[in-house]
């Protein structure tokens, strides 16, 4: 074993070695060589623009003298990388004894004026959490050439605010593995054994959820979802930061004499398994899980996926030999599909070097989209995978907000969880690319709205509704289930808020097509009601084609539809077209528009006031005013070209058996799958299945079985869903324990326990 000061030696040079990429980077490879070079240049623009007032307690005039916690965070981001010019290989900047000067003096103008034992801020993330990592951080790569009188006293100013035992008890998952963080580097700044033990601890303890799975509240579950602020989902917000936070302290104490039980190590690699992966499309996260996180200009999709890839690179440090190869395949996968923003943009040079370690390595087969279906059910969130596409669902209930504006930020968030879908594909600048501050919050795709209900904070109301930071379901069925962890079907029974207007919503998703039906849309507030099955981001060489008529995008146009069968939306991308199927016609109304926008419209901290402009093009169905059981149905059907959506309108691979305010339920003849959301406590039958109680259910017929799912949405039921399939079976293959069998024959006959399950699937396969 190494003695104390070794020891302690070793972790920082880690530490500094993970800031800097250490003194063996590679400054012939392109990509190092440019990342170096922007922290130079930013270095020199942050140092040649200091003006010190005493007045604001500011360094740098153009931080925000409204909020001194966010002003003096952000000077120390500042700080840490003119300290990073000063240190990294290199850099022109590399050990000036100029900068070095100037960096000592701001350290002391820092703590004497901002933040120091005797100074705590307002916002409290900032002064436990976020400016003491940057401290620590500065402090590491200065720790050789900082006097020790400098180094105790800004670690005297990091203790006074991460030892609080106050936040102990409120701070959870992600904010528990910032807090220790902090507490682990400032022990081995200090040299104390005792703190970094304390962090371990801190880290490991239950109370936390680190280590531990969720059954409700914040932190990760089984079923891979991850909530932060008790009701948010947000595996690409708060989550990117505890994998790559995490990742970071596991891969410091891994084979010091701080290392942990290999058994919570499996539990991480299986968090990244299941609540990330499933999110990642090309690099980027789904916007979905990212809270407040899509309102703020500079953290995109992109970059919070390339957080998570950073991470997870890191974690391949550590990594046993099964999860390294399924990491490492996933990482090169991400990094050479995600050409939208290149993953060495975003990254550290440490990452820089090791992520090229993997891609370079003929050895490691890229990994690729795993096909599936998930059921987030614990954040009400859906996802829908295949090799060419992605499909999301983002829904709400009386147990998860549908969006969250806290800190000025999300301003107008407002229908993000009323059932919004996302279609990924080769279009991967789609969600990005200004995309929240231009395209209508009011339209977005997917739901059914009422868009003159909301305002913002800086507005007189507008009809009847303040402004609230998050909403709630009136009702609880948000849910589903799925066969064969390919299929699935979910749904929401929706109440918006502030208004009268209500709706049925059930998506049905298959291998080349999603079934989107509504019903039950009801509304007495005298305005006009729509349901946007589409309102896309296009370029001007877009062609939109309607029952074979087309439009092009040359200048803006509205236009209405009726009986409509088909359109397609020629993006101008390989890969990225898609096709739209109304199976019952209907009234649509198509927009071409350019939009407007700036980041401080939804981010008062994050934002500024940059104007940008984009187009879009929206499909909807128009409910009219005051509308009395209105109902829709449409298909979308990714990456068809025009003839095969011409094709498939005369041919459809489905059929919708009912779509009333009893049952939503459709069959896909091909695949012999059934989908059902049954939406009240009653008996009722439908595409051969009887059901007593609310309930999402799918069978699928293959290969001489019969899979049979059941769930209660609602999470309310603490007893019995009675089903009848009109099939008759010989015998069981398998069967969920909470699944009694009454009858084989002539038809199948079970009950399921739903009693705390949670809207969980109750599963049963049998032979035919």
């Amino acid at each position: 074993m190494l003695n104390d000061d070794k020891q302690f030696l070793k972790l920082r040079n880690k530490w500094k070695e993970v800031l800097t990429g250490g003194e063996n980077i590679n400054l012939s490879d392109e990509d190092v060589l440019l990342k170096v070079n922007e922290i130079e240049r930013e270095a020199k623009m942050y140092w040649n623009s200091i003006q010190k007032s005493e007045a604001t307690k500011s360094l740098w005039s153009d931080l925000s003298n409204e909020l001194p916690e966010k002003n003096t965070y952000e000077s120390y981001e500042r700080l840490e990388k003119m300290v990073m010019a000063f240190c990294i290989k290199g850099s022109g900047l590399r050990n000036n004894e100029a900068l070095k000067t100037v960096i000592f003096d701001v350290l002391e103008w820092l703590y004497e004026k901002c933040y120091n034992e005797n100074n705590e801020l307002g916002q409290e993330w900032f002064y436990k959490m976020g400016i003491p990592m940057k401290i620590n951080n500065i402090v590491i790569m200065l720790y050789d050439i900082l006097p020790a009188e400098m180094i105790a006293k800004y670690m005297k100013a990091v203790l006074a605010f991460s030892m609080d035992s106050s936040y102990h008890g409120i701070s959870t998952a992600c904010n528990r593995v910032w807090r220790c963080l902090v507490i682990i580097m400032h022990g081995i700044i200090t040299k104390s054994a005792e703190r970094i033990s304390f962090g371990i601890h801190e880290l490991l303890d239950k109370s936390g959820l680190v280590f531990e799975y969720a059954e409700e509240g914040d932190g990760f579950y089984k079923d891979g979802s991850f909530i932060q602020h008790k009701d948010i989902a947000y595996n690409g917000g708060y989550g990117t930061s505890y994998i790559h936070t995490l990742a970071h302290i596991l891969y410091i104490i891994h084979d010091s004499e701080w290392d942990i039980d290999r058994h919570y190590y499996k539990m991480f690699f299986d968090i990244i398994r299941n609540s990330f992966v499933p999110f990642i499309y090309k690099g980027q996260i789904m916007d979905m899980t990212r809270g407040r996180e899509i309102s703020r200009k500079d953290c995109t999709a992109h970059k919070a996926g390339h957080i998570v890839t950073e991470g997870i690179i890191i974690a391949t440090k550590f990594a046993d030999e099964a999860n390294l190869n399924f990491m490492k395949g996933m990482i090169k996968y991400w990094i050479e599909a995600g050409t939208y923003v290149s993953f060495y943009k975003n990254a550290t040079v440490f990452a820089i070097e090791e992520a090229k370690k993997i891609v370079n390595d003929t050895s490691v087969m890229p990994g690729e989209v795993q096909e599936c279906h998930k059921q987030f059910i614990a954040m009400d969130k859906v996802v829908h995978l295949r090799k060419g596409y992605a499909f999301a669902v983002s829904m709400f209930s009386d147990r998860i907000a549908n969006f969250e504006s806290i800190n000025y930020e999300n301003i107008k968030g407002w229908h993000t969880g009323d059932g919004m879908t996302y279609l990924y594909n080769n279009d991967l600048s789609q969600f990005d690319d200004n995309y929240w501050i231009t395209v209508d919050s009011k339209r977005l795709p997917g739901i059914t709205v009422d868009s003159g209900t909301h305002i913002d904070e800086n507005h007189q109301p507008k009809n009847i509704v303040q402004f609230k930071p998050k909403y709630y379901n009136l009702d609880s069925f948000t849910g589903g289930t799925s066969v064969a962890g390919r299929y699935g079907v979910c749904g929401i029974n929706m109440y918006s808020e502030g208004c009268t207007l209500s709706s049925k919503k059930s998506w049905f998703m298959f291998d080349d097509e999603i079934v989107c039906l509504g019903s039950d849309i009801n509304s007495s507030d005298n305005r006009k009601i729509e349901t946007i099955v589409e309102n896309r981001k296009v370029n001007t060489n877009a062609v939109l084609t309607i029952d074979g008529q087309s439009e092009s995008f040359n200048k803006p146009w509205n236009k209405s539809f009726v009986h409509i069968k088909w359109a397609h939306l020629e993006s101008g991308i390989r890969g990225a077209d898609i096709g739209y199927f109304f199976p019952q016609g209907g009234e649509i109304e198509t927009k071409f528009e350019s939009r407007n926008g700036n980041w401080a419209e939804i981010n008062k901290w994050y934002g500024d006031a940059t104007n940008y402009t984009r187009n879009y093009i929206s499909l909807s169905f128009n409910h009219g005013k005051n509308p009395v059981n209105q109902k829709y149905a449409y298909a979308i059907l990714p990456n068809k070209t025009k003839e095969e959506v011409k094709g498939f309108a005369l041919n459809p691979s489905f059929e919708i058996i009912e779509n009333s305010s009893f049952v939503h339920a459709v069959r896909h003849n091909k695949l012999n799958i059934t989908g059902a959301n049954f939406w009240h406590d009653s008996v009722r039958s439908a595409g051969g299945i009887t059901c007593d109680r609310k309930a999402s259910i799918m069978f699928m017929i293959a290969d001489g079985k019969v899979e049979l799912s059941v769930s209660d949405p609602t999470h309310k039921n603490d007893g019995y869903i009675h089903v009848e399939l009109n099939l008759s079976a010989s015998h069981i293959i398998s069967l969920d324990p909470r699944i009694e069998v009454e009858a084989l024959s002539p038809v199948i006959k079970i009950k399921v326990n739903v009693k705390d399950a949670k809207g969980s699937t109750a599963r049963i396969v049998l032979g035919m």
